[in-house]
């Protein structure tokens, strides 16, 4: 038997075998075709982060086949509903693949751009020490001036910690040996 598809694309799901049985009862899809020039990208938002997606947000995406290769999209779409077993909830990302370079089922990162106005204050993820379940800094005013500031931490992205309260534009902190100064001003 030939089935000819009703336009041209590519293969990306196929639900028959040889040796299958079409009957006019079964309304599944034998074959899904697509022409991938544009593509969605599910991607998994953690617990912590759901206020801060929103659709509408830009993404970049990047994948292992192409390392040094950025793709950018847009969140078309944000579950209401979390996944029971990791914890996560589901974002789909539009976006164009104009080279066909994305194909189905690559494993994908995604950076989320958030569009909101909110500005806050940032730091070396390193200046941030964690002790009894929070965080500090040590504020340099001057050589002999150091203080033990307690932090609230809003997210740590690569080496950059962006900080709710606790410190102000300008403000100073010690990114290097840290720790040793802060157990020294804490212990006093």
């Amino acid at each position: 038997m030939i089935i000819r598809a009703p336009e041209t694309g590519y293969v990306v799901e196929k639900n028959v075998t040889t040796g299958s049985f079409i009957r006019q009862d079964n309304n599944g899809s034998m074959f899904t075709i697509s022409n991938m020039k544009d593509v969605w990208i599910w991607a998994n938002v953690f617990e912590s982060d759901i206020s801060k997606v929103k659709t509408g947000y830009s993404a970049k995406v990047t994948t292992l086949a192409y390392p040094g290769k950025v793709f950018e999209g847009k969140i078309d779409a944000v579950s209401s509903v979390l996944d029971p077993d990791n914890k996560v909830m589901k974002i789909k990302v539009v976006l164009p693949n104009t080279d066909m370079l994305l194909k189905p089922e690559m494993f994908t990162n995604v950076v989320i751009t958030n569009n909101d106005a909110a500005t806050s204050v940032s730091i070396p993820a390193k200046a941030v020490i964690f002790d009894s379940s929070k965080n500090f800094v040590v504020v340099y005013n001057s050589k002999c001036d150091l203080k033990v500031r307690e932090v609230s931490v809003i997210k740590t992205v690569d080496d950059i910690t962006y900080i709710a309260s606790g410190l102000n534009a300008g403000d100073r902190v010690i990114s290097k040996n840290g720790l040793l100064l802060y157990d020294a001003l804490a212990g006093d």
